[in-house]
């Protein structure tokens, strides 16, 4: 369906049928796909919800009608919610202890759509930990092997068709590594955007696309190597939750070639955390749809955007949360009188036309400094409970094997 509805937009082909059936197609695989993983893993997390239904209602809304994948899905139209309903699925297999199954679901995720990637250093550490602390030396190689095996054929079956002609193959690939483009194209909320508003600090005409390959691929690296290395060395499924987040936000503010809609790859495990605190996840929520307004606007989505942002910061709101510390209720306080204050300018101020792009970098620059803040908290709470998994929300109850207890008061 991605293939057949770009190559219709990119004909510039537009009807009634066609808008139909692009909304249809994208329900349809959200039904099939994304709101049944949600609900598994509602129910893994919770498997008695009688008791909270209120709360446990919350919770799998909160989880299954994210603001910003309803956006880019329905509105600016994209099919998100496979790849991270699959990856969900991988999710769920991983902290159930289902390896193989984690590597499959994974597989077809990052084949749909290669921005699944983000995730990858935290199921690679997640499943070679696991596969590590085995029994054995025998066990321990049996693992490995069953991994790499279970990779490689899931690989295979879906380039099978491609592989035939390399030519495909090769075309495939550098599609998916656009290599050839530059380190950004648009407004994105990350570091080298952002650092582009001081012209000393304009990369992208100071730097050959080879150079900025290689400093952005060092940057990328360094900003993994922390919650990898803690939960490679304190493996658990909320530090796994954790490093997912970190990781896939590490990947959005340094990597080449990152795209608005690439936030909803930390937004992901995010929401499976946000239980924890949920007025704290609609704060990051209403952030990452806060990064996307530009893109939204174009598309005329301004009323859907502020019915959605209301709704999951009142969401949010509603459901209980532990409070938070004086310095952090300021903060989530001034950076929303900041958003809405740049809202308003932008709906009030013509940008002048030497800088016309000024409203989408405000918006872009903003979003960034709370991503890079969430990004320094996360690894930081990972390093903080690194050892402090039994007994937390995400601990594994004596009296239910397999189940995550889920916190509900």
């Amino acid at each position: 369906s991605s293939f057949i509805m770009g190559h219709v937009n990119w004909r510039r082909y537009e009807s009634v049928p066609t808008r139909a059936f692009m909304r249809g197609s994208v329900i349809v695989s959200d039904l099939l796909i994304f709101f049944p993983s949600a609900l598994a893993y509602m129910r893994f997390v919770a498997p008695r919800p009688a008791a909270r239904r209120r709360a446990w209602a919350g919770a799998l809304l909160t989880l299954s009608a994210l603001p910003p994948l309803l956006l880019v899905d329905h509105g600016h139209f994209q099919y998100n919610g496979v790849s991270l309903g699959l990856s969900l699925w991988a999710m769920l297999f991983a902290l159930r202890g289902q390896p193989l199954r984690c590597s499959v679901a994974f597989s077809l995720a990052l084949n749909f759509k290669q921005m699944c990637l983000y995730l990858s250093p935290a199921f690679f550490c997640y499943l070679l930990a696991g596969s590590l602390r085995q029994e054995s030396a025998l066990k321990r190689l049996r693992a490995l092997l069953a991994l790499s095996f279970t990779v490689v054929i899931s690989f295979g079956v879906v380039w099978a068709p491609l592989l035939v002609e390399p030519r495909a193959a090769l075309a495939a690939l550098t599609r998916i590594f656009p290599t050839s483009r530059h380190i950004y194209e648009d407004k994105v909320a990350n570091v080298w955007c952002t650092l582009a508003l001081l012209p000393p600090l304009k990369l992208k005409s100071m730097l050959s696309i080879s150079s900025l390959l290689r400093l952005t691929l060092c940057c990328t690296a360094t900003a993994l190597l922390p919650p990898c290395a803690l939960l490679l060395g304190w493996p658990s499924r909320r530090g796994f939750l954790l490093c997912a987040f970190s990781c896939s936000l590490a990947f959005f503010l340094l990597s080449f070639q990152v795209h608005e809609k690439h936030i909803l790859l930390p937004l992901l495990p995010a929401a499976l955390l946000a239980h924890l605190h949920p007025a704290l996840f609609a704060w990051f929520s209403a952030a990452a749809s806060f990064s996307m307004f530009p893109l939204l606007a174009r598309d005329g989505l301004r009323v859907p955007y502020v019915v959605l942002q209301m709704a999951q910061l009142a969401l949010g709101a509603a459901m209980p949360s532990p409070p938070l510390p004086p310095l952090a209720r300021w903060a989530r306080a001034a950076s929303l009188f900041g958003g809405c204050a740049l809202h308003c300018a932008e709906a009030a101020l013509s940008p002048p036309a030497r800088y016309p792009d000024v409203h989408a970098v405000a918006f872009s620059a903003y979003a960034c400094g709370h991503f890079v803040l969430a990004y320094v908290c996360s690894v930081s709470y990972q390093w903080r409970t690194r050892r402090s998994e039994l007994g937390t929300s995400l601990a594994v109850p004596p009296s239910e094997e397999g189940a995550l207890s889920l916190k509900l008061e």
